[in-house]
Parts: structure tokens; C-alpha cells; sequence
């Protein structure tokens, strides 16, 4: 099983920053599992339990959720 993790891109203007939350965000993060827990602690973060195709599927529905301000995603089963 995979995991990928997309977060909005502060370039266009839909999230507040790289650390995902501004105040109180570590400068780095020391595993992508704290991250993940940082986000899911905000309410920043969506998970998608069912399987997705990584090339079709992953890249159409992180786009729509980009383009709406979404959170982050976390796609559990990429290609199953």
C-alpha cells in the first residue's frame, strides 16, 4: 500500500504558507507521519481511503480540491 500526500501550493494563492497553518508550525518536520498529524490536528487535511488510479484519478481530484482552496490529501490506496 501507498500513500501520497498533496498539499495546495502557495504560489497559487490557496493555502497560507508551507507550514500549512502559519503560527506554531516547526520549520521542518521529522517525518512525513507528523506532518500528516499536524495537518489532521487543523482540520487541513482530507483522507481518501478508497483505491485510485495514480495516474488518472490522483491528479483529477487534487486539482479540483486545489482549484476550490481545499485542504491537503491523503490518497491511502494509490493504486490498488
Amino acid at each position: 500500500m501507498s500513500h501520497a500526500v498533496v498539499t495546495p501550493s502557495p504560489a497559487n494563492g490557496s493555502a497560507q504558507g508551507a507550514a500549512a497553518g502559519g503560527a506554531g508550525a516547526p520549520a521542518h518536520w521529522e517525518d512525513l507521519s507528523s506532518f500528516v498529524r499536524f495537518l489532521e490536528q487543523r482540520g487541513q487535511l482530507k483522507r481518501i481511503p478508497r483505491a485510485v488510479d495514480p495516474v488518472l484519478e490522483v491528479s483529477a481530484i487534487a486539482q479540483q480540491v486545489m482549484r476550490a482552496g481545499g485542504p491537503a490529501l491523503l490518497f491511502e490506496h494509490v493504486g490498488d
